[in-house]
């Protein structure tokens, strides 16, 4: 009876398998779409959360192992970072166990869009920090323009120049008008007026600083 009781303590106490490297949950209720990179040191995990710097509420977790590329796309608003590292992952609630070291980042982080479909993020350095105060930050932008790819247009025997010039114009500005995201895409998957857009004409995202 002794023994099984003592296995059972240390089977709780034992260290769970760490999630997967990346996104854990989002509770905001909202797309996320901004960019937010961390870069760390290998040796320790890492686990991050983000709180609703008005109401203290949860909104975002993920997990990242230490020295691998992170970057996470989050929801739009203001947020406290809370970063909790160490090596033997427990669970959301004991994190790494009495060993856990905690941060917090002393200001507050802003994720939204900026002029003309700009997404602003931000890149956080905890390389070498033991405390939150000394991470190094700054703003990254993610940036958005519609790309089009030049390609010869077939020459229909029935059309004259001015009416295909004028069918050209008049698609062209039906096409600016109706592009829209297809909400159930996997990928960034643009349609046209309900129809997906060809390869002529595409959204494109690039980090912009």
């Amino acid at each position: 009876m002794i023994r099984a009781a003592l296995l059972v303590l240390l089977m709780a106490g034992a260290a769970m398998a760490a999630p997967d490297h990346g996104l854990m949950w989002n509770r905001s209720g909202l797309p996320a779409t901004l960019p937010l990179q961390i870069r760390t040191d290998p040796g320790r995990d890492h686990y991050i959360t983000l709180r609703d710097a008005a109401t203290g509420d949860p909104a975002l977790a993920a997990y990242i192992e230490g020295g691998r590329f992170f970057r996470v796309l989050v929801p739009p608003g203001t947020f406290v970072l809370d970063v909790a590292s160490g090596t033997d992952w427990l669970d959301e609630d004991r994190l790494f166990g009495p060993r856990t070291e905690t941060m917090t980042f002393d200001e507050a982080l802003t994720f939204g869009v900026t002029g003309i479909g700009t997404k602003r993020g931000h890149l956080i350095d905890l390389r070498g920090v033991s405390v939150m105060a000394e991470a190094e930050m700054r703003d990254i932008g993610l940036c958005q323009w519609i790309a089009r790819d030049i390609a010869p247009r077939p020459q229909l025997a029935d059309r004259t120049p001015d009416k295909e010039t004028l069918e050209e114009r008049l698609e062209d500005r039906t096409a600016r008008e109706q592009l829209v995201p297809d909400p159930d895409a996997d990928t960034r998957i643009w349609k046209r007026g309900g129809i997906p857009a060809t390869r002529a004409m595409r959204l494109e995202e690039r980090f912009c600083g």
